[in-house]
């Protein structure tokens, strides 16, 4: 179930994929969440903000990432995240789209929430 999206689209582009999964478990509640987490889902959002998050043409797909990443943060392992790079991570976002109020918003949630503040 968790990688049903990536399933699904397989040819598609990144960003057709990664809006199909955060649908698929926005609204779903805490058990699925880790079920996503458990399948490796929160790897997955990384690695495509890791591989996209820095390009300014591709804020669409940078603030769905930064979405699925802070439901996936509600119920994950802290360490787990600060050990992935994903402070960095934020920092190469955050500079890359300045211009763009709701990327700047969304990862300082994320940070907070990582930083346990």
């Amino acid at each position: 179930m968790a990688h049903a999206a990536l399933d699904t689209y397989p040819e598609a582009p990144i960003a057709e994929a990664m809006c199909e999964m955060v649908m698929q478990f926005a609204g779903a509640g805490l058990s699925t969440v880790k079920a996503l987490i458990s399948d490796g889902c929160t790897e997955w959002v990384v690695g495509a903000l890791k591989q996209y998050g820095t390009d300014p043409e591709q804020s669409d797909l940078v603030l769905v990432g930064l979405g699925a990443l802070a439901l996936l943060c509600e119920d994950t392992n802290v360490k787990s995240m600060v050990d992935s790079g994903v402070l960095g991570l934020l920092d190469a976002v955050t500079a890359a789209h300045t211009d763009s109020e709701a990327i700047q918003a969304e990862a300082s949630k994320i940070r907070q929430v990582i930083e346990g503040k």
